[in-house]
């Protein structure tokens, strides 16, 4: 366990979890979304009518059922899985260059699973029932080239900042989590009331690189976070 490599293969210990939980969280998302696109059409609303496409495409079901269970992976990469590695000797460096090869790694898997239900979506003219799941405008509109990023980048933030709270609770136990959340939240607000005044020129201008940005922004400073506090987290 002295090596990253090491760390990697502990951390997909947990086959089912890391594998099998998205994909079956996703495939769950796409049959709900058949389900209530089935209701709604079986109430009158015609899929041929206009507006219909710009109505459904405004589904964002996969963004909402993903980021819960993708935060708690990052927590228990870190949570459960430091002082297990601890005590087989792993140097904590190497734990965060393995656990962030892991983070890339479960992104990557969840980006490959929503590119090919992207193109059989396509294929298939939207599951031969106008049933817009993937192809929708919070993940590009159907465009591969905004999916891609979208969808590596967001799941790549949501199990970073798991991983920055799982070591934040590891250093301080139960108050960790709790001042670390109090602090985002006080300067989110803070930027908030800050930008207010602009909101309609931010909104107006948005580019949806500015989410990779954002993104980006977000892993390296919860990669940051976490090598911090794990720098000095006892193992008990």
């Amino acid at each position: 366990m002295s090596t990253t490599t090491s760390v990697l293969k502990l951390q997909f210990a947990k086959r089912d979890l890391a594998f099998l939980t998205p994909l079956a969280t996703i495939l769950l998302t796409l049959v709900l979304t058949a389900i209530i696109a089935f209701i709604l059409q079986r109430a009158g609303l015609d899929p041929n009518s206009e507006g219909y496409e710009f109505g459904a495409r405004q589904n964002a079901g996969m963004m909402y059922a993903l980021p819960g269970f993708l935060i708690y992976m990052g927590v228990q990469s870190v949570g459960t899985t430091f002082p297990f590695a601890m005590s087989l000797g792993t140097a904590r460096r190497n734990f965060v260059q393995g656990t962030a090869l892991t983070f890339v790694g479960l992104s990557l898997y969840v980006t490959g699973i929503m590119t090919v239900l992207l193109a059989l979506e396509k294929l298939t003219d939207h599951w031969f029932a106008n049933i817009y799941a993937i192809d929708v405008y919070v993940l590009g509109a159907g465009d591969f080239g905004l999916l891609i990023p979208i969808t590596f980048f967001a799941t790549l933030a949501c199990l970073s900042i798991g991983g920055a709270f799982g070591a934040v609770y590891v250093r301080f136990r139960n108050k960790g989590p709790i001042v670390m959340g109090l602090s985002i939240g006080i300067v989110l607000a803070a930027a908030a009331l800050l930008l207010v005044p602009y909101f309609g020129d931010i909104v107006e201008s948005f580019n949806r690189w500015w989410g990779v940005l954002i993104a980006v922004a977000i892993c390296g400073g919860s990669l940051i976070a976490m090598r911090l506090a794990l720098g000095r987290a006892s193992v008990r």
